[in-house]
């Protein structure tokens, strides 16, 4: 049975292990999560633990570096208070610390009030990708790790990136081999976001320069409080990335929230998709072609 008016954990000074015993059933209300795999506890008023395994070191940085570059007019990120791991059967559980928020998610508001935010949720993620990234990061999470996310494989990308040629090598070595991924029109997805060289069918980052992207942009990892504040959470599969991959990934989650995502595409693939179609002289982009999947 959950704890009643127990909501008071000193996570700041209190030990690791109190953490860990604070997430084991019934200790603190569970809030989010899913049944085999991350999990969020509410430990105070004003915190909560996500943990589990896939929850990094990587995660918490990336989260942290938006936090303290973002501008909070546009949207705000929650703090991240501290992160540490444990050693398990499988591989290390995250203990990730930060900031409760409350409000509403995205995926829980009226469809009127999904359709509203559509221009507001554009200008946050351009906001986002305008972020200056220094120089010296690599591709994939800030402050190093692999890629995790739609754009790579279950696992991952079980490599770490020191440049954006190895990124390129390995995504057209990892599309060559995946004939599944071309049958369900991935490479059409591919190909309208971003430019795949037609004769060799081979997708090059080259005019690309690195953003922080989100990388799972959904209704349910943002929440919108009475206020009006925009919060984006789950920074789990971020990182410095060409811009094409969180367009990548809202098409590839469209199906699952079309009245909020469909508009968001639209808004930010316009320009993008005017420029790459400018060369032929076209005044109207062709429509894209999804194929049905399988």
């Amino acid at each position: 049975m959950e704890r009643s008016n127990a909501i008071d954990i000193d996570y700041h000074n209190c030990s690791n292990q109190s953490l860990v015993d604070a997430c084991k059933p019934g200790e603190y209300p569970v809030i989010g999560g899913c049944e085999f795999g991350r999990h969020v506890v509410r430990i105070a008023n004003d915190a909560v633990i996500k943990y589990g395994y896939g929850v990094t070191a990587a995660e918490a940085a990336t989260q942290a570096f938006v936090h303290s570059h973002v501008d909070v007019s546009m949207f705000r990120v929650p703090k991240v208070y501290r992160f540490f791991e444990e050693e398990a059967d499988l591989g290390n559980i995250g203990y990730l610390v930060m900031e409760f928020i409350k409000g509403t998610r995205l995926d829980k508001l009226d469809d009127h009030a999904k359709s509203e935010l559509s221009v507001r949720l554009a200008s946050c993620l351009q906001h986002l990708w305008q972020i200056p990234v220094p120089s010296d990061f690599q591709p994939g999470p800030i402050g190093g790790g692999e890629p995790k996310g739609l754009v790579w494989s279950d696992d991952g990308a079980c490599t770490v990136f020191e440049t954006l040629s190895d990124m390129e090598d390995w995504l057209n070595v990892s599309l060559d081999v995946d004939e599944a991924m071309a049958r369900k029109g991935r490479w059409d997805i591919l190909d309208y976001c971003a430019p795949l060289e037609s004769i060799h069918h081979r997708l090059s980052l080259a005019k690309y320069s690195l953003v922080v992207c989100h990388g799972d942009f959904i209704g349910r990892n943002a929440i919108l409080q009475s206020d009006g504040t925009i919060w984006i959470l789950d920074w789990g599969c971020a990182g410095c990335y060409p811009i094409f991959f969180d367009l990548y990934v809202m098409i590839y989650n469209e199906s699952f929230d079309p009245v909020l995502i469909t508009p968001l595409i639209q808004q930010l693939m316009a320009p993008i998709i005017q420029e790459r179609w400018s060369f032929d002289g076209l005044e109207t982009p062709p429509e894209p072609y999804w194929p049905d999947e399988e």
